[in-house]
C-alpha cells in the first residue's frame, strides 16, 4: 500500500527449482477493494497474508484481524524490508527472477531508487521514486514471506495471467 493510501497492491511469490515468480494479483487506487480481495485469496488458497508492520497499512490489517474465520496475517518487520530488498535484487541481478510482464510492475521497477536503511541496509525509497512503486514493494514482500516460511507450501498459482 502506498504511504497515503492512495494505491494498494496484491502480490504473489514462489520458487520453483532455481526460480523466483513475483505477480501482481491487484494494483488498484484507493483501499475500499483491499480487505474483501484478501479475504477472498485467503480463503480460496489457504495462504498466509505478509503485510507491512508499520504505517498506513495497519488501519487494513486491524480490518482483517475483525473477520471471520481471520486471515493467517504475517507481519513483516524492519528486519525483513533490507534483505527483501537484497533479495529481489540478486535474483534480478542473477536472472533468475520470473514475473509476467505486468505494465504496473514493470514501471515500478523502472522508477525505484534506493534509500538507506539503518547503516547496513537499504530498501526501495517509496518517496524518493518519484511514483507509485506499490507493485514492486508488494512483490518484495511476498518473496520474503515465501522465503522466511518454514515449510513452503506446495501449491497451484491460478492468476489471470495463466488463463
Amino acid at each position: 500500500m502506498s504511504v497515503d493510501g492512495s494505491v494498494a497492491c496484491i502480490a504473489a511469490a514462489w520458487r520453483e527449482n532455481d526460480q523466483a515468480y513475483v505477480e501482481i494479483i491487484d494494483h488498484k487506487l484507493g483501499t475500499d477493494w483491499l480487505v474483501p480481495r484478501i479475504n477472498e485469496l485467503a480463503r480460496k488458497y489457504r495462504i498466509p497474508i505478509a503485510h507491512d508492520s508499520v504505517g498506513s497499512v495497519l488501519v487494513e490489517v486491524a480490518a482483517l484481524q475483525k473477520l471471520r474465520p481471520r486471515p493467517n496475517l504475517q507481519p513483516l518487520g524492519y528486519r525483513d524490508l533490507a534483505p527483501g530488498c537484497a533479495a529481489i535484487m540478486k535474483e534480478i541481478n542473477g536472472r533468475t527472477l520470473r514475473h509476467f510482464d505486468q505494465p504496473s510492475l514493470n514501471e515500478a521497477a523502472s522508477k525505484v531508487v534506493k534509500r538507506p536503511l539503518g547503516d547496513n541496509g537499504w530498501a526501495w525509497g517509496r518517496r524518493a521514486s518519484g511514483g507509485d512503486i506499490t507493485p514492486l514493494a508488494a512483490a518484495t514482500f511476498a518473496l520474503r514471506a515465501f522465503d522466511n516460511m518454514k515449510t513452503p507450501q506446495k501449491m497451484v498459482i491460478v492468476s489471470s495471467a495463466s488463463k
